[in-house]
Protein backbone atom coordinates (compact mmCIF):
# COMPACT_ATOMS: atom_id res chain seq x y z
CA UNK A 1 0.00 0.00 0.00
CA UNK A 2 1.37 3.62 -0.79
CA UNK A 3 1.62 5.55 2.10
CA UNK A 4 -0.41 8.48 2.50
CA UNK A 5 -0.10 11.74 4.82
CA UNK A 6 -2.39 14.40 5.85
CA UNK A 7 -1.10 18.05 6.25
CA UNK A 8 -2.78 20.91 7.97
CA UNK A 9 -2.40 24.28 7.49
CA UNK A 10 -4.54 26.48 10.61
CA UNK A 11 -4.66 29.64 11.84
CA UNK A 12 -6.84 30.41 15.10
CA UNK A 13 -9.59 28.09 14.21
CA UNK A 14 -9.92 25.64 16.78
CA UNK A 15 -12.87 24.43 17.20
CA UNK A 16 -13.05 24.00 13.73
CA UNK A 17 -10.02 22.15 13.41
CA UNK A 18 -11.24 20.01 16.21
CA UNK A 19 -14.14 19.16 14.31
CA UNK A 20 -11.87 18.40 11.20
CA UNK A 21 -9.49 16.25 12.58
CA UNK A 22 -12.47 13.90 14.60
CA UNK A 23 -13.69 13.49 11.02
CA UNK A 24 -11.15 11.07 9.76
CA UNK A 25 -9.23 10.59 13.02
CA UNK A 26 -9.96 6.87 13.34
CA UNK A 27 -10.02 6.04 9.82
CA UNK A 28 -6.16 7.72 10.33
CA UNK A 29 -5.28 5.68 12.93
CA UNK A 30 -6.88 2.88 11.61
CA UNK A 31 -4.76 2.95 8.10
CA UNK A 32 -1.85 4.45 9.84
CA UNK A 33 -1.62 7.75 8.27
CA UNK A 34 -0.16 10.34 9.92
CA UNK A 35 -0.88 13.91 10.46
CA UNK A 36 0.98 17.14 10.30
CA UNK A 37 -0.27 20.05 11.44
CA UNK A 38 1.02 23.74 11.17
CA UNK A 39 -0.08 26.31 12.95
CA UNK A 40 0.68 29.78 11.41
CA UNK A 41 1.05 31.00 15.22
CA UNK A 42 -2.52 31.06 16.30
CA UNK A 43 -3.13 33.37 19.06
CA UNK A 44 -6.65 30.59 20.35
CA UNK A 45 -6.06 27.51 21.60
CA UNK A 46 -4.91 26.04 19.21
CA UNK A 47 -2.22 24.75 20.56
CA UNK A 48 -4.43 23.26 23.95
CA UNK A 49 -6.56 21.70 21.22
CA UNK A 50 -3.42 19.74 19.62
CA UNK A 51 -1.82 18.76 23.12
CA UNK A 52 -5.77 16.91 23.85
CA UNK A 53 -5.36 14.57 20.50
CA UNK A 54 -1.67 13.70 20.95
CA UNK A 55 -2.26 12.62 24.17
CA UNK A 56 -5.37 10.51 23.26
CA UNK A 57 -3.18 9.32 19.71
CA UNK A 58 0.80 10.01 20.77
CA UNK A 59 1.93 8.26 17.38
CA UNK A 60 -0.63 9.99 14.51
CA UNK A 61 -0.13 13.62 14.85
CA UNK A 62 2.93 16.33 14.90
CA UNK A 63 2.43 19.49 15.31
CA UNK A 64 4.64 22.80 14.59
CA UNK A 65 3.69 26.08 15.62
CA UNK A 66 5.17 29.23 13.53
CA UNK A 67 7.33 32.21 15.64
CA UNK A 68 5.19 34.38 13.34
CA UNK A 69 3.02 34.51 11.33
CA UNK A 70 4.01 34.08 7.75
CA UNK A 71 1.10 34.09 5.53
CA UNK A 72 -1.27 31.43 4.37
CA UNK A 73 1.08 30.35 0.73
CA UNK A 74 4.09 29.78 3.36
CA UNK A 75 2.19 27.94 6.45
CA UNK A 76 0.74 25.92 3.21
CA UNK A 77 4.04 24.97 1.99
CA UNK A 78 5.24 24.41 5.35
CA UNK A 79 2.90 22.00 5.71
CA UNK A 80 3.56 19.87 2.70
CA UNK A 81 7.14 20.06 4.00
CA UNK A 82 6.23 18.22 7.53
CA UNK A 83 4.56 15.76 5.48
CA UNK A 84 7.66 15.08 3.85
CA UNK A 85 8.76 13.49 1.19
CA UNK A 86 7.45 9.62 0.88
CA UNK A 87 3.87 8.59 -1.14
CA UNK A 88 1.21 11.03 -1.09
CA UNK A 89 0.29 13.82 0.86
CA UNK A 90 -3.82 15.42 1.37
CA UNK A 91 -3.83 18.96 1.95
CA UNK A 92 -6.82 19.62 3.87
CA UNK A 93 -8.30 22.44 4.89
CA UNK A 94 -8.17 23.11 8.94
CA UNK A 95 -12.20 23.99 8.45
CA UNK A 96 -13.18 21.25 6.46
CA UNK A 97 -14.84 17.65 7.27
CA UNK A 98 -14.21 14.26 5.74
CA UNK A 99 -17.07 11.90 5.19
CA UNK A 100 -16.11 8.61 6.71
CA UNK A 101 -14.91 6.09 4.68
CA UNK A 102 -13.33 9.08 2.43
CA UNK A 103 -9.53 7.73 3.29
CA UNK A 104 -9.84 4.46 2.05
CA UNK A 105 -11.16 5.46 -1.36
CA UNK A 106 -7.52 7.65 -1.33
CA UNK A 107 -6.00 4.48 -0.21
CA UNK A 108 -7.48 2.36 -2.61
CA UNK A 109 -6.85 4.74 -5.96
CA UNK A 110 -3.81 5.35 -4.82
CA UNK A 111 -3.06 1.36 -5.15
CA UNK A 112 -4.94 0.49 -7.57
CA UNK A 113 -3.87 3.27 -10.11
CA UNK A 114 -0.51 4.82 -8.66
CA UNK A 115 -1.65 8.67 -10.04
CA UNK A 116 0.16 11.73 -10.02
CA UNK A 117 -2.86 13.38 -8.40
CA UNK A 118 -6.61 12.57 -7.04
CA UNK A 119 -8.97 14.95 -6.76
CA UNK A 120 -11.69 14.11 -4.06
CA UNK A 121 -15.25 15.32 -4.42
CA UNK A 122 -16.55 18.29 -2.31
CA UNK A 123 -19.97 19.59 -1.92
CA UNK A 124 -19.63 22.80 -3.46
CA UNK A 125 -17.23 22.27 -6.03
CA UNK A 126 -16.26 19.63 -9.13
CA UNK A 127 -19.29 18.35 -10.70
CA UNK A 128 -19.48 16.82 -13.80
CA UNK A 129 -15.63 16.17 -13.87
CA UNK A 130 -13.84 13.19 -15.69
CA UNK A 131 -13.00 10.16 -14.58
CA UNK A 132 -9.58 10.51 -15.03
CA UNK A 133 -7.30 13.42 -16.96
CA UNK A 134 -4.03 13.10 -18.98
CA UNK A 135 -3.81 16.45 -20.33
CA UNK A 136 -2.73 18.86 -17.71
CA UNK A 137 -4.72 21.93 -20.15
CA UNK A 138 -7.78 19.68 -20.53
CA UNK A 139 -7.45 19.53 -15.83
CA UNK A 140 -7.23 23.45 -15.96
CA UNK A 141 -9.97 24.15 -18.16
CA UNK A 142 -12.14 21.66 -16.41
CA UNK A 143 -10.80 22.09 -12.71
CA UNK A 144 -8.42 24.27 -12.41
CA UNK A 145 -9.38 27.72 -10.68
CA UNK A 146 -10.06 29.75 -13.25
CA UNK A 147 -12.44 26.52 -14.02
CA UNK A 148 -15.80 26.57 -14.95
CA UNK A 149 -16.87 23.44 -13.68
CA UNK A 150 -15.10 23.81 -10.34
CA UNK A 151 -12.32 25.12 -8.86
CA UNK A 152 -8.77 23.82 -7.52
CA UNK A 153 -10.06 23.58 -3.98
CA UNK A 154 -6.88 23.33 -1.68
CA UNK A 155 -9.21 20.16 -0.02
CA UNK A 156 -9.46 18.21 -3.18
CA UNK A 157 -5.69 17.67 -3.64
CA UNK A 158 -3.65 14.14 -2.85
CA UNK A 159 -0.54 14.94 -4.40
CA UNK A 160 3.33 13.26 -4.68
CA UNK A 161 5.01 15.56 -1.65
CA UNK A 162 8.21 15.05 -3.45
CA UNK A 163 7.52 16.00 -6.72
CA UNK A 164 5.70 19.18 -4.86
CA UNK A 165 8.73 20.09 -2.14
CA UNK A 166 11.32 19.18 -5.41
CA UNK A 167 9.58 22.10 -7.59
CA UNK A 168 11.80 24.69 -8.84
CA UNK A 169 10.68 28.88 -8.15
CA UNK A 170 7.72 27.57 -6.40
CA UNK A 171 8.03 30.10 -4.08
CA UNK A 172 7.01 32.99 -7.03
CA UNK A 173 3.67 32.07 -6.23
CA UNK A 174 3.66 33.40 -2.61
CA UNK A 175 1.61 36.30 -2.28
CA UNK A 176 -1.25 35.16 -4.45
CA UNK A 177 -3.31 33.42 -2.05
CA UNK A 178 -2.85 30.29 -4.30
CA UNK A 179 0.45 28.67 -4.15
CA UNK A 180 -0.87 25.76 -3.96
CA UNK A 181 -2.45 25.59 -7.10
CA UNK A 182 0.22 26.80 -8.93
CA UNK A 183 2.87 23.91 -7.48
CA UNK A 184 -0.05 21.55 -8.56
CA UNK A 185 -0.10 22.97 -11.90
CA UNK A 186 3.75 23.09 -12.20
CA UNK A 187 3.78 19.55 -11.17
CA UNK A 188 1.53 18.11 -13.20
CA UNK A 189 2.59 20.16 -16.21
CA UNK A 190 6.76 18.30 -15.55
CA UNK A 191 5.06 14.80 -15.16
CA UNK A 192 2.96 16.06 -18.58
CA UNK A 193 5.97 16.82 -20.39
CA UNK A 194 8.58 14.14 -19.34
CA UNK A 195 6.22 10.99 -18.81
CA UNK A 196 2.32 9.96 -19.06
CA UNK A 197 0.32 11.94 -16.43
CA UNK A 198 -2.32 10.26 -14.48
CA UNK A 199 -4.98 12.42 -12.49
CA UNK A 200 -7.52 10.38 -11.09
CA UNK A 201 -10.85 11.72 -9.99
CA UNK A 202 -13.09 9.70 -7.15
CA UNK A 203 -16.61 8.84 -8.15
CA UNK A 204 -18.86 12.21 -8.08
CA UNK A 205 -21.66 10.23 -7.05
CA UNK A 206 -21.33 11.53 -3.30
CA UNK A 207 -19.00 13.82 -1.76
CA UNK A 208 -15.75 13.23 -0.21
CA UNK A 209 -14.94 16.44 1.92
CA UNK A 210 -17.55 19.07 2.94
CA UNK A 211 -16.08 22.46 2.10
CA UNK A 212 -16.63 25.19 4.42
CA UNK A 213 -16.73 28.37 2.39
CA UNK A 214 -18.02 31.05 5.06
CA UNK A 215 -15.11 32.51 7.93
CA UNK A 216 -12.18 32.55 5.62
CA UNK A 217 -9.70 34.13 7.46
CA UNK A 218 -8.90 35.85 3.91
CA UNK A 219 -13.09 37.40 3.18
CA UNK A 220 -12.29 40.64 4.04
CA UNK A 221 -9.33 40.39 1.21
CA UNK A 222 -11.28 39.26 -1.54
CA UNK A 223 -11.58 41.89 -3.38
CA UNK A 224 -8.17 42.21 -3.67
CA UNK A 225 -7.90 38.39 -4.15
CA UNK A 226 -9.87 38.69 -7.09
CA UNK A 227 -8.62 41.66 -9.14
CA UNK A 228 -4.81 41.61 -8.16
CA UNK A 229 -3.80 37.94 -6.83
CA UNK A 230 -5.76 35.70 -9.25
CA UNK A 231 -4.63 37.67 -12.35
CA UNK A 232 -0.68 37.91 -10.62
CA UNK A 233 -1.15 33.76 -10.57
CA UNK A 234 -2.37 33.55 -13.29
CA UNK A 235 0.91 35.56 -14.83
CA UNK A 236 2.61 33.70 -12.88
CA UNK A 237 2.18 30.06 -14.33
CA UNK A 238 4.34 28.08 -16.88
CA UNK A 239 4.37 29.68 -20.30
CA UNK A 240 2.90 26.37 -21.62
CA UNK A 241 -0.21 27.19 -19.54
CA UNK A 242 -0.61 31.07 -20.55
CA UNK A 243 0.23 30.04 -24.40
CA UNK A 244 -2.60 27.75 -24.62
CA UNK A 245 -5.48 28.99 -26.04
CA UNK A 246 -7.59 26.56 -24.51
CA UNK A 247 -6.55 28.01 -21.37
CA UNK A 248 -6.77 31.39 -22.84
CA UNK A 249 -10.29 30.72 -23.45
CA UNK A 250 -11.05 29.50 -19.65
CA UNK A 251 -9.22 32.65 -18.19
CA UNK A 252 -11.08 35.18 -20.04
CA UNK A 253 -14.55 33.51 -19.55
CA UNK A 254 -13.32 33.74 -15.58
CA UNK A 255 -12.32 37.86 -16.48
CA UNK A 256 -15.76 37.99 -18.01
CA UNK A 257 -17.73 36.17 -15.23
CA UNK A 258 -16.15 38.78 -12.33
CA UNK A 259 -19.36 40.06 -11.06
CA UNK A 260 -20.17 36.58 -10.22
CA UNK A 261 -17.40 37.07 -8.14
CA UNK A 262 -18.36 40.02 -6.20
CA UNK A 263 -21.19 38.42 -4.58
CA UNK A 264 -18.54 36.76 -2.13
CA UNK A 265 -17.21 40.74 -1.59
CA UNK A 266 -18.57 42.16 1.30
CA UNK A 267 -21.00 45.29 0.09
CA UNK A 268 -24.20 46.79 -0.44
CA UNK A 269 -26.08 45.37 -3.83
CA UNK A 270 -26.13 49.41 -4.77
CA UNK A 271 -22.41 49.08 -4.31
CA UNK A 272 -21.86 45.58 -6.42
CA UNK A 273 -24.50 46.91 -9.01
CA UNK A 274 -22.16 49.87 -9.44
CA UNK A 275 -18.98 47.97 -10.05
CA UNK A 276 -20.82 45.68 -12.25
CA UNK A 277 -22.01 48.37 -14.33
CA UNK A 278 -18.08 49.88 -14.06
CA UNK A 279 -16.92 46.29 -15.22
CA UNK A 280 -19.06 46.45 -18.22
CA UNK A 281 -18.19 49.33 -19.43
CA UNK A 282 -14.24 49.49 -18.40
CA UNK A 283 -13.85 45.90 -18.89
CA UNK A 284 -11.46 43.55 -16.07
CA UNK A 285 -9.26 46.55 -15.14
CA UNK A 286 -7.95 46.55 -11.58
CA UNK A 287 -7.15 49.91 -11.59
CA UNK A 288 -10.26 51.67 -12.17
CA UNK A 289 -12.29 48.75 -10.25
CA UNK A 290 -10.26 49.58 -7.12
CA UNK A 291 -10.46 53.10 -7.23
CA UNK A 292 -14.54 52.84 -7.53
CA UNK A 293 -14.46 50.72 -4.40
CA UNK A 294 -12.45 52.86 -2.47
CA UNK A 295 -14.81 55.63 -3.05
CA UNK A 296 -18.02 53.56 -2.75
CA UNK A 297 -16.44 51.84 0.54
CA UNK A 298 -16.74 54.09 3.21
CA UNK A 299 -20.78 54.91 1.84
CA UNK A 300 -21.39 51.08 1.43
CA UNK A 301 -19.59 50.77 5.39
CA UNK A 302 -22.04 53.77 6.34
CA UNK A 303 -25.14 51.51 4.57
CA UNK A 304 -24.09 48.36 6.24
CA UNK A 305 -24.18 49.80 9.35
CA UNK A 306 -27.68 51.69 9.01
CA UNK A 307 -29.09 48.35 8.29
CA UNK A 308 -27.54 46.88 10.61
CA UNK A 309 -28.89 49.32 13.47
CA UNK A 310 -32.06 49.46 11.63
CA UNK A 311 -32.29 45.72 12.09
CA UNK A 312 -30.95 45.42 15.92
CA UNK A 313 -34.28 47.81 16.54
CA UNK A 314 -36.32 46.14 14.84
CA UNK A 315 -37.50 48.38 11.94
CA UNK A 316 -36.68 45.46 9.21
Amino acid sequence: MEKLSIAIPTYNRASLLKRCINSFIDDAVEFGIHIYISDNCSTDNTHDIIEEFQSKYPNSISYFCQFENVGIDRNMLYAMQLAGVGGGVYWLGDDDVIKPGSIQKIITCLTTYSPDLVILPLTCFGADLQSCYENPFDFFCDYGMLGQKGSMHFSSLVVKAAKIIGLENKERYIGTYHLYAGCVLDYILDVFLSEKLSIRVLSNDMWSVSAELANKSWSNKLFDIYLNSIPLWFGLLKDEYKNNEKVQKCFFEYKKEFCVGLKFIPCTRITRKVLCVMNGHFGFTSYWLKILYGIFKPFDYFLRCIRKIAHLIGFV
